[in-house]
Parts: structure tokens; sequence; C-alpha cells
């Protein structure tokens, strides 16, 4: 019989906003263990996985600082914060040392995918997380809450973001519980096995999917593993794998329902200098971008704000379209937000070739996007619109010169000076670029 979990790490938003458990502000000695530490790693010449924690002696108040975040994983809240690292004096190579160390002091490294990203870059580069093959790094779309595999997840914050810079996480402890009590039928489907995608990244004595819980107890200990993005990517990459039954579906949908919650998700704001350790097995994490809330910042909407046709979303193009057009028409309305248009060729949109023979022509481009861009640049305007390339993401579908011919055609009947701004000089204005403005040949 499913029960409540009792644990420390069942909160909801109101409990982490009313103590301060959750942070831990570094002190002067803290921060000097660090860098003294740090440098001895670099002055080492060594490879990151030629360091172990020798080569990264921590004084006591170093030491105390990580003890900080072991107590706080393991028997606490399951989300710690050092925050105050001075990371402006210090190169980036250098900062990916330490952060490195650090994970060595708590345990193994364990990467993130096939191509063995133990630290990714995030930023607004990525775009293609409603793949089949997608990751959850780096997207401007919103990220389904969701826990890795590792134990614990690190994110040091280095520059202040777009977004405003807030984390929005949340207990599965306690989603669970509020789960158990509005619906328990529900909960016990989360307990048995449903199929994940490997996402394309299994190696070649793995099969592309596998079979997990999302809850599950082991000698006292809960334990949630939840990525929504790879179950719904296993139903829609794998025709031999048995369809999600319609209880399942509403157990996944009361699941992050409630996860969503606001008296349940706490927005997180990190800083510069912060580094956030979460428990995996008990926090879900998303990024969260609030254009209306930050009215002073440059907010950049990646990849047309990803419509998607995969998934639960396939075979509905009109419905998603209308849908992404109402909510696409709420970020225009901030003078702050901007949008980058590109990413359609991505295979989460299906307006993707990914499956043709050969790449596709920029004309079968243009009659395909040609209804996104337009609403795009109709809403912001040529001076909040830019084009994208996309590129090397892109290229399962057709070929960098294809793209910059599409934009061209589609924005044909724009004003030569619009089409001078969409092409260029809007991303030369935010994004600081300093190049020639195009002439009117090159847009020709």
């Amino acid at each position: 019989m499913v029960q409540q979990v009792a644990s420390r790490a069942c909160w909801k938003a109101a409990d982490l906003a009313q103590t301060d458990d959750w942070f831990h502000r570094l002190s002067d000695e803290a921060i000097a263990d660090f860098e003294t530490a740090m440098r001895t790693a670099v002055a080492s010449e060594k490879e990151l996985f030629e360091l172990d924690v020798r080569d990264f002696p921590l004084g006591a108040a170093g030491r105390a600082a990580l003890d900080h975040v072991h107590d706080a994983t393991q028997n606490g809240l399951g989300v710690m914060v050092l925050r105050g690292f001075p990371v402006q004096r210090h190169a980036p190579a250098h900062l990916r040392m330490l952060f490195w160390e650090l994970g060595l002091h708590m345990g193994v490294p364990r990467p993130q995918g096939k191509q063995s990203q133990y630290m990714s870059d995030v930023t607004d580069a990525g775009g293609v997380y409603r793949s089949t093959k997608g990751r959850g790094y780096n997207t401007r779309s919103k990220l389904d809450f969701h826990a890795d595999n590792a134990d614990i997840v690190g994110l040091m914050c280095v520059n202040a973001a777009m977004s405003g810079g807030e984390s929005l996480i949340a207990s599965s402890v306690y989603a669970h519980n509020v789960m158990l009590q509005e619906r328990p039928e529900l909960v016990a489907e989360l307990y048995a096995p449903f199929i994940f995608s490997r996402q394309g990244e299994e190696e070649p004595e793995e099969g592309p999917w596998y079979e997990s819980p999302i809850f599950s107890v082991t000698d006292g200990q809960f334990a949630c593993r939840h990525v929504r993005n790879h179950i719904n990517g296993a139903q829609a990459g794998f025709d031999d794998i048995p369809r999600l039954t319609p209880q399942q579906t509403e157990a996944l949908d009361l699941f992050d329902a409630i996860l969503a919650r606001e008296d349940v998700r706490f927005a997180m704001h990190l800083e510069p200098g912060d580094i956030q350790f979460l428990n995996n097995h008990t926090q879900l994490e998303q990024a969260a971008a609030l254009a209306k809330r930050h009215p002073k910042l440059t907010i950049v909407l990646n990849h047309c704000g990803g419509p998607l046709g995969i998934g639960p979303y396939a075979d509905r193009r009109a419905q998603v379209r209308d849908e992404w057009s109402r909510a696409l028409a709420k970020v225009a309305a901030n003078d702050n937000a901007i949008v980058k248009i590109g990413g359609l060729a991505m295979p989460r949109t299906e307006l993707a070739f990914a499956d043709n023979d050969k790449p596709a022509n920029c004309l079968e481009l243009v009659e395909r996007w040609t209804p996104y861009v337009r609403t795009c640049i109709d809403l912001f305007g040529a001076e909040r619109s830019m084009f994208e390339s996309n590129f090397p993401v892109d290229k399962g579908s057709c070929n960098y010169v294809s793209v910059w011919n599409a934009f061209k055609l589609v924005s044909a009947g724009y004003p030569a000076a619009a089409r001078r701004q969409m092409l260029a000089g809007t991303a030369n204005r935010v994004y600081a670029l300093g190049v020639e403005a195009l002439t009117e040949e090159t847009i020709s």
C-alpha cells in the first residue's frame, strides 16, 4: 500500500520562503580556501580526468562549506546554494576547474550524455528539448520539471541570466504526498515502470530506451525519476513499445500539474557567484523566464518560442499554431522582448524535414515556414526580430545556405530597412556585435 513519505525534503514554496536553510553565504576564509585550492589544481596542468581530491586541498573553512552541501542534500531539504564566490575575478576555465573539484569532493562525476558532457554551459543556444533526441541544457522554451540521473546535480551561476536568473524547483516528495491525498489510485500508476527514451545517446551495447518507475522506495529511501520529455520521446520515437494507458497519462499530467502549482514550486533567484546543488531524487527543476516581471532586461525568445509538433502535440498543427500565436502575442506585448526567428528545422516542431532522403531546399523551407515567420515579424516588428541559422542543430533537415536564402525570400515583401534589421541590425544591437551594416546587394 502506498503511504505518505515523511522527510525533511517534503516542503512547499512557503516553507522555503520562511527559512534560509537552503543557502549558505561563503565566508572570506572559505572563499580563500576555494581560490587557493583552485590555483593549486590549475598549476598542476592536469586534465580534468587526471585530477583527484588531492589536487584540490581544502582548509577547514572550505571543508565546512561543503559539509553544509552534504548535510542539506542528504539529510535536509535536498537543496543548498553556496553564495558569494567572486566569479568575476577568475577565468572561465579556472571556474570550470573549481566546479569540477567541488564535485570530486562530493562523489564520482557522471556524464550527462553520450558525448561525456560532465559539465554543460547553460545558454540560450540550444532549443532542441522537444525533439526525440533532445536534451534540456540550453533552451529559451519552458522546460518540464525533471530529475536527472545523477544523485546530486550542480549549477554554477557565472553571469546574470537575461530572464532574471530564476530557477524553479519543487519537492517531488511533497508533490507525491499531495497526489496521494487527491488521487491515490493515480499515485499507484507512477510506482509501475515507464519507458524512457535514451534520446539517441545509448552506447552500442544498450537499447534505445529503458524502463524505470517514476516513484520508488528502497530501504526506506524515496526516489523520483521523472523526465516527461523522455517518456513522450519514447512514445513518439518507438512504434514497438506499449502505448501509455489513459490512466498513466492522467497520472503523469496530474503530477506535472501539481509540480507547477504556485504553492508547490519555489522560485530561486540565482546571482553570479551562486553554486546550487540539488538532490536529484527529491528535487525537480526548470528554468523560468518572465519578461513581464523584469521590464528593464532584454529578453530574447529563442526559436520563435518553440511551436511543438511531437508527442501529444503531433497531428495538431492548426491547434498548436493558434495556441502558439496567442502565447507569442503576450510575449510581444513586452517591449523588452526580442524574438529569434529560426530553429524551425528541428524535429520537435513538425516543420522539419529530418526524415527526408536529402536536405530540403530553400523553396521547401519557405513554403512550410512562412506563416510562422511572418507571425513573429508582425507581432514583434523588424526592430525586435532577428533571423538565426540554428546551425549545426538544423543541419539534419537542411543546409546553411538554404536557411539563409529562405529567410531572404520570406522577408522579400518587407521594406529594405526592415530586412536589414531582421537579417543583421537587431542582432547587432542586442548583442553589441559591432559588425558592419548589410548592403542592399547582400540582402537581395
